[in-house]
């Protein structure tokens, strides 16, 4: 679409996407539904925004691969925005729900959600759909704009469906029975990878916000009394995003589907937090940390966080920032461009038809996603070898 030349932005792009719509989420909730104060924000926030860009299983796939990354990282990205946007309109005062914007943007980005990728149309399906239930069942916040928002969405959700395009990338037989059977291994792998994603530095700074739920919990008339439901329908609701890709080809799907699940996940994992700090509010008022002086708590915060400092330098190599740094220093990133610059050219030269490409000796995890093969007949090869008009392309023998 830019060229090569603007390949560099596509990280910016996708971050600033991600982080803007979490910053609206968790501005939204904390200001609107738990009345959390600025700097209570700022800390969710923050710990949000490190865990979701730093520990993504693919960074590659999630920020740095434009095609695989913008259906994904930047749908995931808009469907926080969308539900930002409808927790402000939900508890704003009757006056202000007249506000013509959210009857435009809420509809438009219902429809633009359900027309991305599968995984994200369905869990924002089940989610407004949610939202419907609880606004009706409980009498309260009662407005049409959820149920036209959530009949756009499953609309424009079935068309993407049934769009003859998508027919094609179906590889598995499909009916109700393999729909079940997706159902059932969705679930078993969401709560295979819930378990697998709760690292360390993950439960760490799902401890750091607990201080923050507890004082939300004394401040909030909420009863907090089905704990282990919000946990159900939070492995539910990630184990919904493996579902489209069980039923159409039989997997969990590539890396670029873990990335937004792994995301969902640390929002859900911090709402159960939020949740559970709160249902031991109700049942033990005085925690037995309150009974502590103040200048002992602000040492156990400070040994806690040396800690989690300590810990999080042993497990560097899982930060993806790591990598990237790396990359630079060690000069594996200039060599790759180098080596990039000199396949293009000899791509670019017309008067060669049979290309030869030297084989990668530089490959950067966060920039390489897979290569050319040596053999000619490879499907990566005869696209490229069709897109610049060559008899075949293949790889060369490395040297020895």
């Amino acid at each position: 679409v830019w060229g090569d030349s603007g390949m560099v932005f596509v990280p910016v792009i996708l971050l600033a996407a991600l982080l803007i719509g979490l910053w609206a989420l968790v501005r939204s909730l904390g200001r609107h539904v738990l009345g959390l104060s600025v700097y209570e924000r700022g800390i969710v926030f923050s710990l949000l925004a490190i865990l979701c860009t730093q520990l993504l299983p693919s960074p590659l796939e999630g920020y740095y691969w434009y095609n695989g990354a913008m259906l994904y990282t930047f749908f995931f990205a808009l469907l926080l925005l969308f539900f930002a946007l409808l927790t402000a309109f939900l508890w704003r005062r009757p006056r202000q729900k007249r506000n013509i914007a959210y009857y435009i943007l809420l509809p438009v980005l219902a429809a633009l959600i359900a027309g991305g990728n599968y995984a994200t149309g369905l869990q924002a399906a089940l989610l407004l759909l949610g939202v419907v239930i609880w606004q009706f069942a409980g009498q309260k916040r009662r407005n049409v704009l959820p149920i036209l928002t959530l009949l756009v969405l499953l609309g424009f959700f079935a068309a993407n469906i049934f769009a003859p395009g998508n027919a094609t990338r179906v590889w598995e037989e499909t009916g109700l029975a393999a729909a079940l059977m997706a159902g059932i291994k969705s679930v078993i792998k969401g709560l295979r990878v819930m378990v697998a994603w709760s690292s360390l530095p993950v439960l760490i700074a799902a401890a750091a916000v607990v201080p923050i739920a507890w004082r939300f919990a004394g401040r909030t008339d909420f009863c907090f009394r089905f704990p282990p439901l919000l946990m159900i329908a939070s492995l539910l609701l990630v184990s919904a995003g493996f579902v489209p890709t069980y039923y159409t080809q039989a997997y969990t799907g590539p890396e670029r589907v873990m990335n937004i699940q792994f995301c969902l996940f640390l929002l859900l994992l911090f709402a159960n937090v939020f949740y559970g700090v709160g249902w031991l509010r109700r049942h033990m008022p005085e925690a037995p940390f309150i009974s502590f002086s103040a200048a002992t708590r602000r040492g156990a915060a400070w040994l806690l966080a040396a800690l989690a400092l300590v810990i999080c330098i042993g497990s560097y190599d899982d930060f993806a920032s790591y990598h990237a740094v790396d990359s630079l220093l060690s000069g594996e990133a200039q060599g790759y461009r180098m080596e990039y610059e000199a396949r293009r050219a000899i791509l670019e030269d017309e008067s060669i038809r049979d290309v030869v490409l030297p084989p990668l000796y530089n490959k950067p995890p966060l920039l390489v996603y897979g290569d050319y093969d040596a053999d000619d007949m490879h499907w990566a090869n005869i696209r490229t070898a069709q897109y610049y008009g060559k008899n075949s392309v293949r790889v060369g023998k490395e040297d020895p």
